[in-house]
């Protein structure tokens, strides 16, 4: 990482600052929140005045690149913008950056050199690219205002990271790059494994750092010009072409004179489709243009005439294999495609005409001859289109424009002296097809009709064609409608019937679509079609529409009730109202446009919302309404809103099937209303007995159905999280007598109460967010306000529980908390914490019982520990976790300089010492009281001087205090039969080992001789004769014992028989003891000797 020096202007920002953007650099990656976070960071350094006030100062003393930068934003004085060292760091942090990388490339041997530039490019531009919205302040602000002022080698952060890629790292490796990148090329095309997509990233980056004009940067604290050097063109463009060139011209050495075309083709095919490779994928369009022209001048220039008359032979033939081949090889070149076109057109004209000619007599007496010859000529011609050139559209309009030659101006056309005797044919065609199709729809032959379709598109006589067409399907509707009447199929005969009242009209219907169908894009045939709807409207829809829309009422109506109808029919007079209103003149629709509930409505749609879905809707209401209250009389409301659910599936099926998928939204709209908002109240009251029933598959349908009305779920969050609140007091009021002295019992009762609802809102509440907020206000309230915190009489009770809680699963010799997965109790305790209000007290009990948990080496695991401080840091702020780190830290320092003492205390001038550990502490991180004055025994005197020498050599401007109070150490007993060793306090130590000079001593003489505060001189002598180690004559062994009940002239002895006071153990506890021992593996029995035990490590 590059370093922000301490004596530099820039404060803990930068620093901050630039370990992240480092992060980025090495790492490539950055959530949204770390850059709001680093975007605030600049924006704070920026606006900050002492920020400007310390670049004023240094702006004095500054040279070079740095002063330059710090003047541009500080003309006047220290009330310019702050920004100049920030952007100084910046530039400095990118050339130390691409400095490292060019000394890494120097152990990069050639063949890898593309490789790991690519790489180092792409991960480059990622890390610039993520930084822009970081740097969007600085940019906008400072870096703008420099420009604006004349500081013209100033950039934005982005255009600065490229410039800089190009002057260190481009500008030294761009011959080698040149040189390996052909050599890849070269491979690519003698058919070696080439990576050949690292091209396309090397041109990416010639690209991005080919800036159009002059531009001015600072490198090496001098000022330099980085000129237009055209990297793209110059560096690869040139170069390659040349290359290429060289190439081709040492592969086209075949004479066509000997080969064939398709051989001589096929030669070079293999080259061209890695270029084509290479074109489409990598190389921007100015060299694909000239890459594919000089394709041309080497390969097919000097061979054109061959070319050409081979394809045309080939056409001729209708070779369509060998066709497809030369298509598909030079297909690409504009100059042999255009000519192919041009052949293909010739070839379709004459073919054509001279087809025609020779039906001249036969179909002067068969219209039918005639039309279907063309329909004919269309559909070869099509077919080899398709085959031979994959139905490239380019080929496609060559068709159209030759077939609507050919049917204009043929031989028939010519004879009739009348160009129109194409279109007179074909109107006596299309009668006769439509006539066959009067008496049954699956007479009309539907692959003739769809080429007489095709055939109106040459027709370029508009007006011909519109009366033409008026007559036809006028003739066609009446018909029909006369075959119907004469059959007595009328609709007043088939009015008992619903289906039969549709199936007539959509017989009719389908007859008439086919028959008005046009496939045309002519801005006419638009216009036919409306014709041809409106006269549907004029002569069937006016005069049925009442009938069919009762019908369809009528059949859906007996849906409803569970009948089985055939919806097809209701689709396809659904499907006519739709189309129908393709009719409607949007000049009559200006006051129709609008539906009941102020929707847009398209003029398309007018008939079909005006006649059908008014009408449905009404329908549709009057029968939920009278349902829905029908059931709740007879059934519970949790049926009901299985029924509800059920109902609305199906109207939203029905809609999809039959209907307009417009009507969906406003009918399920109406529905929610009825069946839901108007049930409300009683939706709300089930809701509050599924919740304590803990239903939460019907829970969970409830919530569907309320959530589909606006604003119906806030009562319904606020029975939940009242819900959740009384379950949580009065679950902690059920534990309360022995939650309040035990943490892991009131910690572990709110963390299942929470499980247990979480899982509800997951399960019933889809984790919605409203739901999710009401049971965080629910636990919020009564974790921080229950009976315990009331018992207790303090709000911070629970803090202090849940840090004791902590303290429990972390302290060693926990055989519960050994079987347990931590990780996941640390993520319980995170969701607890973040209930809690007053989290500054539960840092300062954490840190409390931390200190002691560390300082007593009662830990279970380092990695533990870290574990929990890292949560905390999602938690708190940097600053209040740095003192828990902190000490986290000093531990683990201690270890390593307690080993290093080791080797000091090797020395041989170094004598008198005891077995000695300290653990060295920040004054500012530990909760410590400042320590009592305490005077050593000579027995230690000579240990802590050394380890205070052997400190202050490595730390000179540090000072040691000793934390008396919190230090401890072992003695052993000569005085009795048998040594025993004792844990005491360094209070106790120093006390007992005055013992070794006299074994009598007053408790003035005491105090004098320690320098021990009275008060708690008595509180440790106290603890002393109570363990009897020590005896005071002038207290009785029977009596209880006050610290204040000795006095200063008390005489204390040394017993020399305490041990038989309090160890007395019996044979079966010391059994006991061995078997817990050994279930914890703190012991194991030997293998071989049964009362042989091994400690295990």
């Amino acid at each position: 990482m590059y370093n922000v020096a301490a004596n530099d202007t820039s404060n803990e920002i930068l620093i901050k600052l630039f370990h992240d953007i480092d992060r980025i650099f090495s790492y490539q990656t950055c959530d949204i929140n770390s850059i709001i976070e680093l975007y605030t960071r600049v924006y704070n350094y920026c606006t900050s005045a002492s920020a400007r006030l310390a670049e004023f100062r240094l702006l004095e003393t500054a040279t070079g690149r740095r002063k330059y930068l710090l003047k541009a934003t500080l003309p006047s004085g220290s009330s310019g913008r702050a920004g100049g060292e920030l952007y100084y760091y910046f530039e400095s942090y990118l050339i130390n950056y691409l400095e490292n990388l060019l000394q890494m490339n120097n152990n990069i041997s050639r063949e890898y050199l593309l490789q790991f530039y690519t790489d180092q490019w792409n991960k480059y531009k990622f890390s610039s690219n993520l930084l822009k919205p970081i740097f969007s302040y600085l940019n906008r602000e400072w870096v703008q205002f420099a420009l604006n002022s004349g500081y013209n080698s100033i950039h934005e952060t982005f255009t600065l990271s490229m410039l800089l890629w190009r002057e260190i790292m481009w500008k030294s490796l761009k011959d080698k790059l040149t040189d390996t990148c052909f050599d890849l090329i070269k491979s690519y095309y003698d058919n070696q494994v080439a990576d050949i997509k690292l091209i396309f990233i090397l041109i990416e980056s010639y690209l991005a750092i080919d800036f159009p004009h002059k531009m001015f940067i600072w490198l090496n604290d001098e000022e330099i010009t980085v000129l237009n050097e055209k990297i793209y063109e110059n560096y690869f463009e040139k170069p390659f072409l040349q290359n290429t060139e060289e190439f081709y011209r040492s592969k086209a050495i075949f004479d066509l004179e000997n080969i064939s075309v398709i051989e001589y083709l096929e030669k070079f095919t293999p080259y061209i489709n890695k270029d084509m490779e290479l074109i489409y994928s990598y190389l921007p369009s100015s060299t694909q243009e000239q890459l594919i022209k000089l394709i041309y001048e080497i390969f097919l220039k000097d061979h054109l005439d061959i070319i050409q008359n081979h394809i045309d032979k080939l056409i001729h033939e209708e070779n369509i294999q060998d066709l497809d081949m030369i298509y598909k090889i030079v297909k690409q070149i504009p100059i042999i495609k255009n000519q192919i076109i041009e052949i293909i057109e010739n070839y379709f004209y004459q073919t054509g005409i001279k087809t025609i000619e020779y039906l001249r007599e036969t179909a002067n007496d068969d219209l039918n001859v005639y039309i279907e010859t063309i329909f004919d000529i269309h559909k070869k011609f099509l077919k080899l289109i398709q085959q031979a050139s994959n139905d490239e559209q380019s080929f496609t309009t060559a068709l159209n424009k030759v077939c609507s030659q050919f049917i204009y101006y043929n031989r028939m056309t010519y004879i009739a002296n009348d160009i129109k005797q194409s279109l007179d044919l074909l109107v006596k065609y299309f009668d006769t097809i439509l006539t066959e199709g009067n008496k049954s729809i699956e007479k009309i032959n539907l692959e003739k009709f769809n080429q007489i379709m095709i055939f109106l598109n040459y027709i370029e006589d508009e007006n011909f064609l519109e009366n033409f067409y008026k007559e036809i399907l006028r003739k066609l509707l009446f018909d029909q409608l006369t075959i119907s009447n004469n059959n007595k199929e009328s609709i007043v005969s088939l009015e008992s019937d619903s289906e039969d009242i549709l199936s007539f009209y959509t017989n009719l219907w389908d007859k008439y679509e086919i028959s008005s169908k046009i496939r045309s894009q002519k801005k006419k045939m638009n216009e036919i079609s409306i014709m041809a709807i409106k006269i549907w409207q004029k002569y069937v829809f006016h005069r049925l529409n009442k009938h069919i829309i009762k019908a369809c009422l009528d059949l859906i109506k007996c849906e409803h009730n569970n009948e089985v109808i055939n919806t097809h029919l209701i689709g396809r007079v659904i499907q006519s109202y739709v189309t129908l209103g393709f009719g409607e003149d949007t000049k009559n629709n200006t006051n129709n446009n609008n539906d009941n509930n102020n929707r847009m409505t398209s003029p398309a749609l007018t008939i079909y919302k005006d006649y059908f879905e008014i009408e449905f809707l009404k329908d549709t209401e009057e029968f939920y309404r009278l349902e829905s209250v029908t059931f709740l009389v007879n059934n519970s409301v949790t049926e009901y809103l299985k029924k509800v659910a059920q109902r609305l599936d199906e109207e939203v099926h029905r809609t999809q099937s039959y209907l307009h998928s417009s009507t969906l939204q406003i009918l399920i709209e109406n529905l929610e209303e009825i069946l839901i908002h108007d049930q409300i109240q009683l939706i709300y009251a089930e809701a509050k007995i599924l919740l304590h029933s803990e239903s939460h598959q019907d829970l969970a349908l409830l919530f569907r159905l309320v959530n589909r009305i606006p604003n119906a779920t806030i009562e319904l969050n606020k029975i939940v999280e009242n819900h959740i609140y009384d379950m949580g007091i009065n679950t902690i009021e059920h534990v309360s007598e022995t939650a309040i002295n035990d943490p892991r019992v009131y910690i572990e009762t709110i963390i299942n109460i929470h499980k247990k609802f979480l899982k509800l809102i997951q399960n019933a509440f889809n984790n919605e967010k409203s739901f999710t907020t009401a049971l965080d206000t629910a636990c919020s309230k009564f974790i921080n306000n229950n009976t315990i915190t009331q018992t207790a009489g303090i709000t911070t009770k629970s803090s202090e529980l849940l840090a004791r809680y902590c303290d429990v699963l972390l302290r060693r010799g926990n055989k519960t908390v050994e079987e347990t997965d931590l990780e996941e109790k640390f993520n319980e305790i995170m969701v607890v914490l973040n209930y809690i209000e007053d989290k500054d007290h539960f840092l300062k009990f954490y840190q409390k019982l931390l200190s002691k948990r560390l300082l007593h080496q009662l830990i279970i695991l380092n990695e533990y520990e870290g574990l929990i401080i890292s949560k905390l840091k999602q938690i708190y702020t940097y600053e209040y976790t740095t003192t828990v780190e902190r000490m986290y830290q000093d531990i683990i320092i201690s270890k390593t300089l307690m080993s290093e003492y080791e080797k000091f205390c090797k020395n041989p001038h170094l004598t008198d010492l005891v077995n000695f550990s300290a653990i060295i502490l920040n004054s500012k991180s530990w909760p410590f009281l400042i320590p009592s004055n305490l005077i050593l025994p000579i027995e230690l005197k000579s240990t802590f001087n050394s380890f205070i020498d052997f400190y202050t050599d490595r730390h000179h401007r540090r000072k040691l205090t000793w934390v008396h109070q919190h230090s401890k150490g072992e003695l052993q007993t000569f005085f009795t039969s048998q040594k025993y060793t004792l844990q005491v306090s360094i209070y106790q130590m120093v006390i007992l080992l005055l013992f070794n000079k006299t074994l009598n001593w007053k408790v003035k003489q005491i105090q004098d001789e320690t320098q021990i505060k009275s008060e708690l001189l008595r509180q440790i002598l106290s603890g002393l004769l109570k363990s009897k180690i020590l005896i005071c004559k002038e207290i009785s062994e029977d009596e209880y014992l006050n610290d204040s009940d000795i006095k200063e002239n008390y005489s204390i002895r040394l017993a020399t028989d305490f041990i038989s006071f309090y160890f007395k153990p019996e044979v079966c506890l010391i059994k006991k003891c061995i078997d817990i021992l050994i279930e914890k593996e703190y012991l194991k029995r030997d293998s071989n000797e049964n009362d042989v035990l091994h400690y295990l490590n």
